[in-house]
C-alpha cells in the first residue's frame, strides 16, 4: 500500500500487508485495513505505519478472508464483510457478545422459484465489532 502525490511521487509506503482488499480512514487520517490474505484487520496512522493489529489468527474472534470494512466513528464501530468464521470461534462468551456482534443473511430467502437454492448469491458474514 502506498499514497503519492497528485504528480506520482511516492510519499509512504507500508509493505507487511497481503491481499489488501478494502481500506477506511478515520477523520484522524488513520487508516483501517483489511488484510485478506492473512485473515487480519491492521490500524495503521495517518504515515502509514502499524499502530496495532485490531483481528487477526490469535484473536478470539476470528475472519477469514476479510474483504470490506466501513467505520463509523460516531459509534466507535466497524463492520467487516467476511467469508466465514474459522471454527475455533464458534464457541462464545459474554465478552465476545459485549465486543462483537454476527450478522448473516438467511439463506432459507435465497431460493429459486423451482425450489432449487440459489448459488449466485454469497455464503458470507458481517461482523460489528465495537472500538474503543
Amino acid at each position: 500500500m502506498s499514497e503519492v502525490d497528485v504528480t506520482g511521487c511516492l510519499l509512504r509506503t507500508f509493505t507487511d500487508v497481503r491481499a489488501p482488499r478494502h481500506l477506511s480512514v478515520d477523520s484522524e487520517g488513520r487508516v483501517l485495513v483489511a488484510d485478506s490474505y492473512n485473515d487480519r484487520i491492521l490500524l495503521l496512522n495517518s504515515e502509514l505505519q502499524l499502530q496495532r493489529v485490531l483481528i487477526d489468527t490469535d484473536s478470539q474472534v476470528k475472519l477469514l478472508w476479510p474483504t470490506r470494512l466501513c467505520y463509523d466513528e460516531l459509534r466507535s464501530q466497524l463492520y467487516v464483510a467476511h467469508d466465514r468464521y474459522s471454527e475455533d470461534s464458534s464457541s462464545s462468551n459474554s465478552e465476545d457478545d459485549d465486543a462483537h456482534e454476527r450478522y448473516s443473511e438467511d439463506s432459507s430467502s435465497s431460493s429459486s422459484e423451482d425450489g432449487d437454492e440459489d448459488d449466485s448469491l454469497p455464503d458470507g458474514f458481517v461482523s460489528v465489532f465495537r472500538l474503543h
